[in-house]
C-alpha cells in the first residue's frame, strides 16, 4: 500500500508547494487514469514531475475504485487539459536511468539489435536506435532494459529523459527545455545554460562531440522534437515513441505485443507459480484478453494481487463480464484504452474516419486497396492516412504495404463507430465484401481456364482499383494471401443477412480452394453457397457449388457422394442447355470410373465429352479431355497409346500457350517411363513438374510429382532416395486429406522399403495402408493393399497371415469382376500348403 504519510514524505522532499499537494490528492481522489501514469510505475517517468505523478498513480491503482458520473469524467477530463503544462526539468544526475524493473520479459532479438547499434557508436560517429509500437507495449521497459545492459560501455554517463510527447497530463517538452536538462545532467550549472535553442544545441554537440554517452529519450512526440537532443560523439541515444521515427543513420524497432508464452511468464511472475498452476487455459485467455501487452498483463497481475481470494477463473471472469457492460471497469484493458485516448485526439478527423472503417475488417491484417474500399475514398488518400496511422502506432505494418489493428486499439475504436449511423457502417462493409469479391473473380479468371464464371457485372460496388494478376502465379499468391479474409467476409455477408454477396464471393473462391488443396474449407464452403444460391433461386450458381462439391468428395475418396453430387449438377446444367458445363460434369464422372479402374468405360466418356468440346470450340476442354484418355492408356497399362496420347495433347497445349497444361502432359510421359523401366530417364522432366506445381500453389500436384519421383527412383534401383520422396509425398496427401492417395503411397514405400532390404519398415507401412483402406469407397484400392500385404508377410515366412490377406484380396477382386483375380488365386496357392480354397 502506498501511505498517505509516504506520499507527503516524497512531496515534500522535492518542495512542492501546498496547491500542488492539494491538486495531487484531487486527482487520486477523483480517479484520473492514463496509461502514461501507469507507465510511470515501471520507469517510464522521472525527474520531480515524474515523482509526483508516479505516486498519484500508485496510490490511485492500490485504491479502492469509485465508478465516476460522466459528468465527474468530463470535469476531470477539463481539469487536466487546464492543467496540462510543460514538464518541470530538474537538475539531471550523469546516471539517471530509471531502476531496471524486475519482472521483464526477456525480448533478446531486439536488444541485440539495440546493441548492435551501440556498437557503431565505437566508431567515432553517433548511433540512434528507435523503438516505436502503441501504448502499453513496454517500450520504456525495453529502453530501460538495454540501456543498463549498455551502461558500462558508455562511461561518461547514461542520461533518461521522459519528453512526454503523448501525456494526457503533460505537454511535450519542448527541445529547448529538453536540452537545458540533458546539459545540467552533464553537470553545467544555470548560468552555463544559454537562453536560446541554437545556442543550447550547439553547446549539447560540443559537450558530447569526444564523450561516449548514453541518452534515453522517452515518449518522443516526433523528429522535430528529437533532432536537436542527438548527441555528436560516439554516443548511443535510444529514443522511445507511439510514432515511427526514422532518423538518418538511425536503427528502427518497431515493438510489438509479447508473444502468448512470455505473457504468461510475466503473468506468472508477478502474481506466482502457485498462484496461477491449477488454470494454465485460464491464464492464457487472460493475457490474450490484455492483448498480450505488458502494461495491461501487469494491470491484470495487480487485480489478482489486490484481491488474494481472487483465482484466475475469477478473474476471468470479471473480464468476461466487464466486456458485455460499458458500466464496469475491464480490469487489465482500461488503462490501456485510456492510453489511446491522446493518440486519438490528436489526429485529424479524417484520419480518425479512416481508423473507425478499418475496425469493421473482420481480419487480422489488410491491404491499400481493402483498406480504401472501408474508407470510401481514393488510394492515394488511404495510403497517406495508413502511414499516418502507422506513424502514430496507432496501426501496425507487419510486412510491406499490409496493415493490421491491435485488438485493444480495434476494441477501442469500436467503441467510436457504434456512435455512427448504421448506414454508414454497412455500406462500408459492402464495399469491403465487394472489393473481395472483385479480386477474387479476376483472380479465378486466370487460374480457372476450363469452368471460369464471370460474375462481375453482377457486383453493386465495383472498387475503383483491384488487383490485376499478370500469371498463375501471381493471382494464386494474392488468394493465399487474402484467404483468411476472404473467409472473414462471407462470414460477415451472411451475418449481415446478405446471402447473395456471401454467395458471389464463395463461387470467386471455391476453385481456388479445390485447387490449392483446402479441401475441408472447400467442402464446407460449397456445400453452404450451394444452398445460398438455391434459395435466392439462382440455379447456375448453385449447380456449381454442387459440381465442386463433387471434386472434393472424388479428391478425398467420397466417390459415392462424389458421383450423387455431379449427377445432380448434371441435371441442372442439361436442363439449362449449356452444354460445356455438362461435358465437363461429364468428364468428372469419367475420373470416378478411372480412379475405380474401369478404364474402358473412362476413356468412353472422355471421348464422348471430347465430342462436345470440339463442338463447342472450346481447344483448351478439349485438350483436357486428350489428356485424360492418355492418363486412363497409362493406368491400364497401354504405355505406347498413352504415350502417343501425350505427345499429342503436349503439341495441343503448346499451340495454346498452357504452360500448366504443358507441366502436366510432360509428367505424364515421365510416368510412361518409368513404368517402361526408365526412371533415370523420367528424373529430370518430374523435378522441373515439382518445381512447377509448387511455383503454381498447386499441392496435389506437388505431391503427385513426389510421389512419380519416388517412383522413378524405385525403377532406378535408388530405394533409399525413394523413401526419402514418398514419404514427403504422404506427407503432403496426408495435409491435404487425400486419403486415396496416402494409402496408394503407404503401398510405395512398402515396395521401396522391401528394396531397400528392410522387410519391418515394409511391413509396416503396408499394414498401415492396409488399415487406412477399409474407410476408403474403393474396392481396388483395398484389393492392391491386402494383396501386398499378403507377399510381403509372405516374405517373411509368415504363411498363414499371408494366406488370409490374399484370400480376403482375392475376395474383392472377385467382387469386382477383376481379371487380376487370376494371378491372385495363383498367389495363393503358393501361401497355402494345399489347394487354394475360394473363399
Amino acid at each position: 500500500m502506498f501511505s498517505w504519510r509516504r506520499r507527503s514524505v516524497l512531496l515534500g522532499l522535492i518542495g512542492f508547494s501546498c496547491l500542488l499537494i492539494g491538486l495531487t490528492v484531487l486527482f487520486a481522489e477523483l480517479g484520473l487514469d492514463n496509461a502514461d501514469k501507469l507507465a510511470s510505475v515501471f520507469g517510464a517517468f522521472s525527474g520531480v514531475s515524474g515523482l509526483a505523478i508516479a505516486g498519484v498513480s500508485l496510490f490511485q491503482d492500490r485504491s479502492p475504485r469509485r465508478e465516476n458520473t460522466g459528468v465527474a469524467s468530463e470535469q476531470l477530463e477539463a481539469l487536466a487539459r487546464a492543467l496540462r503544462r510543460p514538464a518541470a526539468i530538474p537538475v539531471r544526475a550523469a546516471r539517471s536511468l530509471p531502476t531496471d524493473i524486475p519482472d521483464f520479459v526477456d525480448r533478446e532479438t531486439v536488444l541485440e539489435r539495440i546493441e548492435a547499434a551501440a556498437g557503431r557508436a565505437g566508431s567515432g560517429t553517433a548511433a540512434v536506435c528507435t523503438i516505436s509500437g502503441m501504448a502499453g507495449v513496454g517500450k520504456t521497459a525495453l529502453a530501460v532494459r538495454a540501456a543498463h545492459r549498455l551502461a558500462d560501455s558508455f562511461p561518461d554517463g547514461a542520461l533518461f529523459l521522459n519528453l512526454h510527447g503523448h501525456s494526457a497530463d503533460q505537454a511535450p517538452v519542448p527541445p529547448g527545455r529538453a536540452l537545458e536538462a540533458l546539459l545540467h545532467g552533464l553537470g553545467l550549472a544555470p548560468d552555463q545554460v544559454p537562453e536560446s535553442l541554437e545556442e543550447r544545441a550547439a553547446l549539447w554537440r560540443s559537450q558530447t562531440a569526444d564523450s561516449r554517452t548514453l541518452v534515453v529519450l522517452d515518449n518522443a512526440a516526433d523528429d522535430r522534437q528529437v533532432v536537436p537532443l542527438i548527441p555528436a560523439g560516439p554516443c548511443l541515444t535510444i529514443v522511445t515513441s507511439r510514432r515511427r521515427l526514422v532518423l538518418d543513420g538511425g536503427q528502427v524497432v518497431a515493438l510489438n505485443a509479447l508473444a502468448t508464452q512470455d505473457a504468461v511468464r510475466l503473468l506468472t511472475g508477478a502474481v506466482g507459480a502457485e498462484r496461477l498452476q491449477s488454470g494454465s487455459g485460464e491464464v492464457r485467455e487472460i493475457v490474450s484478453r490484455c492483448g498480450r501487452l505488458p502494461l495491461a498483463v501487469r494491470l491484470a497481475a495487480g487485480h489478482l494481487q489486490s484481491h488474494p481470494a481472487w483465482t484466475p477463473g475469477n478473474l476471468l471472469s470479471e473480464m468476461r463480464e466487464a466486456e458485455a457492460r460499458d458500466d464496469l471497469p475491464i480490469p487489465g484493458q482500461n488503462g490501456v484504452m485510456a492510453a489511446f485516448h491522446p493518440s486519438y485526439e490528436g489526429i485529424t478527423p479524417d484520419q480518425q474516419r479512416l481508423l473507425r472503417r478499418l475496425a469493421l475488417h473482420p481480419g487480422t491484417d489488410f491491404d491499400v486497396p481493402a483498406a480504401g474500399a472501408l474508407y470510401g475514398g481514393t488510394i492515394a488518400d488511404t495510403a497517406a492516412g495508413l502511414e499516418a496511422l502507422s506513424e502514430q502506432s496507432l496501426l501496425e505494418e507487419p510486412a510491406y504495404r499490409r496493415y493490421r489493428l491491435h485488438d485493444l486499439v480495434r476494441d477501442f475504436v469500436l467503441h467510436r463507430v457504434e456512435q455512427e449511423p448504421p448506414a454508414e457502417t454497412s455500406a462500408a462493409r459492402a464495399r469491403l465484401i465487394d472489393y473481395y469479391t472483385a479480386a477474387s473473380v479476376r483472380a479465378e479468371r486466370v487460374i480457372n481456364l476450363l469452368g471460369f464464371r464471370d460474375s462481375e457485372n453482377e457486383i453493386e460496388h465495383p472498387p475503383a482499383e483491384a488487383p490485376a494478376f499478370a500469371s498463375h502465379a501471381e493471382a494464386m499468391a494474392w488468394l493465399e494471401t487474402e484467404r483468411p479474409n476472404l473467409h472473414a467476409c462471407v462470414e460477415l455477408a451472411v451475418e449481415g443477412g446478405q446471402t447473395a454477396r456471401a454467395a458471389r464471393l464463395a463461387r470467386a473462391m471455391a476453385y481456388f480452394l479445390r485447387l490449392s488443396g483446402h479441401w475441408t474449407d472447400a467442402a464446407d464452403l460449397c456445400r453452404r453457397a450451394a444452398q445460398w444460391c438455391a434459395d435466392l433461386g439462382d440455379s447456375a450458381c448453385s449447380a456449381d457449388m454442387v459440381f465442386l462439391s463433387g471434386d472434393i468428395a472424388r479428391l478425398t475418396g467420397r466417390h459415392r457422394e462424389a458421383r450423387s453430387y455431379y449427377e445432380q449438377a448434371l441435371a441442372v446444367y442439361r436442363e439449362s442447355g449449356d452444354r460445356h458445363r455438362e461435358a465437363r460434369t461429364l468428364h468428372s464422372l469419367g475420373d470416378l470410373d478411372r480412379m475405380q479402374h474401369r478404364y474402358e468405360a473412362a476413356i468412353d466418356i472422355y471421348t464422348r465429352a471430347l465430342t462436345v468440346y470440339e463442338s463447342t470450340g472450346n481447344r483448351l476442354s478439349s485438350a483436357r479431355a486428350v489428356h485424360s484418355i492418355a492418363d486412363a492408356h497409362r493406368l491400364a497399362g497401354n504405355g505406347e497409346a498413352a504415350m502417343d496420347q501425350y505427345e499429342t495433347v503436349l503439341g495441343m497445349y503448346r499451340e495454346l500457350e498452357d504452360p500448366v497444361g504443358a507441366v502436366r502432359a510432360r509428367h505424364g510421359i515421365a510416368d510412361v517411363q518409368v513404368l517402361g523401366g526408365n526412371g533415370l530417364q523420367a528424373l529430370p522432366a518430374l523435378q522441373d513438374a515439382l518445381r512447377a506445381y509448387r511455383e503454381l500453389g498447386d499441392r496435389l500436384g506437388e505431391a503427385d510429382a513426389l510421389h512419380s519421383i519416388g517412383a522413378a527412383h524405385l525403377a532406378a534401383g535408388e530405394p533409399d532416395e525413394a523413401v526419402r520422396h514418398l514419404r514427403q509425398a504422404r506427407d503432403v496427401y496426408i495435409s491435404l486429406g487425400d486419403e486415396r492417395q496416402e494409402v496408394q503411397t503407404l503401398l510405395k514405400l512398402g515396395q521401396a522399403h522391401a528394396a531397400a532390404g528392410d522387410l519391418e519398415e515394409a511391413l509396416a507401412s503396408c499394414e498401415a495402408a492396409a488399415a487406412a483402406s477399409q474407410e476408403a469407397d474403393d474396392l481396388y484400392l483395398r484389393a492392391d493393399a491386402e494383396r501386398l500385404l499378403g507377399r510381403l508377410l509372405l516374405s517373411a515366412g509368415r504363411r498363414d497371415e499371408a494366406a488370409a490377406h490374399l484370400r480376403a484380396g482375392l475376395g474383392l477382386l472377385r467382387e469386382l469382376g477383376s481379371p487380376l483375380a487370376d494371378d491372385l488365386r495363383a498367389e495363393l496357392r503358393r501361401a497355402e500348403p494345399g489347394p487354394a480354397e475360394e473363399p
